[in-house]
């Protein structure tokens, strides 16, 4: 199906899986992964990768045989970017790896781009706080305590909030800008 086009690493059960991403991690532009396995189901991979934060740089496919929504909302859940059920048509696999390739190729920034990106939260900052007038305003101190920390949440840094009771943690999910609330 993919074979021509791309190198294909196969595993034999989702522990063998978990391996082969520790081993190659950087290798790998995409996974397909079923639900049931041997040893650890396509959930449990997911959970571990979500752990090792391999989900934000691997894109998944969910195939599988399991056509109830509940399957395919707890892939979404644990950040899977497609799930496909069975029977699938090869040309439908085809074109949603080609799409969901292409989407991260866009997605992803080189070191450099990622330094420019940080400093404009800096820039923003210095700016607010060289403003003449408004210091005192509610709204200029949340802007710049933003930009301070703007960035903190795509490393799994803490986010401080102006309200100052919670704290929000980015999790280890496929969309780092996604925060969820803890106490």
């Amino acid at each position: 199906m993919l074979g021509k086009e791309c190198e294909i690493i196969e595993a034999a059960n989702g522990m063998r899986a978990l391996e082969t991403i520790r081993e190659r991690n950087m290798e790998i532009d995409l996974m397909l992964l079923d639900i049931i396995m041997p040893e650890l189901d396509g959930f449990k991979v997911l959970e571990a990768m979500n752990q090792w934060r391999w989900i934000v740089s691997i894109p998944v496919i969910m195939i599988s045989a399991e056509s109830g929504t509940s399957f395919a909302e707890r892939a979404y859940e644990l950040g899977v970017s497609d799930y496909i059920s069975r029977p699938f048509d090869a040309l439908i696999v085809r074109r949603r790896v080609v799409n969901t390739l292409m989407l991260y190729a866009k997605q992803k920034l080189m070191p450099e781009e990622f330094e420019v990106m940080k400093n404009h939260a800096t820039v923003g900052a210095a700016m607010l706080k060289a403003l003449p007038a408004y210091q005192d305003e509610a709204l200029v101190k949340v802007a710049y305590e933003i930009c301070r920390w703007h960035h903190r949440g795509m490393t799994g840094g803490a986010i401080p909030m102006a309200c100052g009771a919670k704290t929000f943690r980015s999790p280890p999910r496929l969309y780092p800008w996604r925060t969820s609330m803890t106490r």
